[in-house]
């Protein structure tokens, strides 16, 4: 299928990653547990190949139209087709929302008006494609295993496998509901049981509260408040809750043409001094490492380079580069001195004076 602008795109998430949810109902990326892991669904990267989770109204003359749930981060898409209208709702609850375990996609089809007839394909791509996986289809639903990850799909509907995937057709009728979660498994753990529909009634509410509880600590009172408040929402579904550092973008090597040879990654790896000043405590092998860095950093601050804003005329002593370089000096030195790690502080001292 046809690849799709990224502004056809919905972002869900969990405040440690997110998925991108098209307007076609296909959830093209998807990585996991973090921002920063291999992809699962990576669609579109590569229509062939990449991987896809793609639940839509049979058949063609659907129009679509993507919307978020008042105050919140959940995503619902609505197909107005020929036979009736259907939506699949989509959200990710946030650290185990209501008790339920972390690193869970939801999706809700629901038949709005008429009989819907749909269907669903779920084909995982492990480790941006490169890593094959066994595909295993149970009562409950389908379980995917690749190399140090499975995943489990667990659905209220027969699912069949197709190669290295699931493909799944119901019909739902006028106020009926289906429900999937797409999960990260423990080893030796089955795909798991759908909830029933007053739980996943449940699961969705808690949702719904945890993102307006959030929201209402807002002070904003002026006009067009559901822009600012659209904002601090996209703002928040950004951040990598442990650490509380931000992601660019959720996504990695997406070309500025097809076929391109610019492609940048912009998810993150949060501030060094900041994850081990906030969260995990700094340990000897990380410090040599990091010491390593900052060692390279002290030889080639002089070096000219290609900007962060990605400048075509060949490589400049920018501003910015040297200040970013002098701020992993004066971290690496605060690190050292704080913690009595061993470092060469002579020459980064020299270095961050010049």
């Amino acid at each position: 299928m046809p690849y799709q602008p990224i502004e056809n795109y919905g972002l869900i998430g969990n405040l440690r990653t997110a998925a991108l949810v098209g307007m076609d109902g296909s959830i093209d990326w998807l990585c996991l547990p973090h921002f920063d892991s291999p992809s699962m669904f990576a669609a579109i990267l590569d229509d062939r190949k990449g991987g896809r989770y793609r639940v839509a109204p049979r058949g063609d003359g659907a129009r679509h139209k993507q919307f978020y749930w008042p105050n919140t981060n959940i995503l619902v898409t609505r197909f107005l087709h020929p036979d009736g209208i259907g939506e699949v709702v989509d959200y990710m609850p946030v650290g185990g929302t209501g008790g339920n375990p972390a690193d869970q996609l939801v999706r809700r089809v629901r038949a709005v008006h008429g009989a819907m007839n749909f269907h669903l394909e779920c084909r995982p791509a492990f480790d941006y494609a490169r890593a094959r996986h066994d595909t295993t289809v149970s009562e409950t639903g389908a379980r995917f295993d690749g190399p140090g990850l499975s995943l489990g799909l667990a659905a209220s509907v027969s699912l069949r496998r197709d190669g290295d995937g699931v493909v799944a057709d119901f019909v739902l009728d006028e106020g009926r509901d289906a429900t999937f979660v797409l999960r990260r498994l423990e080893p030796g753990r089955d795909a798991g049981r759908c909830p029933e529909a007053s739980e996943a009634e449940d699961w969705f509410r808690e949702t719904v509260s945890y993102w307006q509880r959030w929201l209402s600590q807002c002070t904003y009172q002026g006009r067009w408040r559901e822009v600012p408040h659209r904002s601090a929402l996209a703002l928040k579904r950004m951040s990598f809750e442990p650490t509380g550092a931000f992601v660019a973008a959720p996504t990695t090597s997406l070309p500025e043409v097809v076929g391109g040879a610019r492609n940048w990654d912009y998810r993150f790896r949060p501030p060094v001094q900041q994850v081990w000043k906030y969260g995990s405590p700094l340990g000897y092998d990380s410090w040599r490492d990091l010491r390593r860095l900052v060692d390279w950093v002290s030889n080639n601050w002089e070096r000219g380079d290609e900007g962060s804003w990605e400048i075509r005329g060949g490589r400049r002593r920018f501003v910015f580069s040297r200040l970013m370089c002098w701020v992993a000096l004066d971290r690496g030195l605060r690190l050292a001195d704080k913690r009595s790690f061993p470092a060469d502080c002579g020459r980064w001292c020299c270095s961050r004076r010049c």
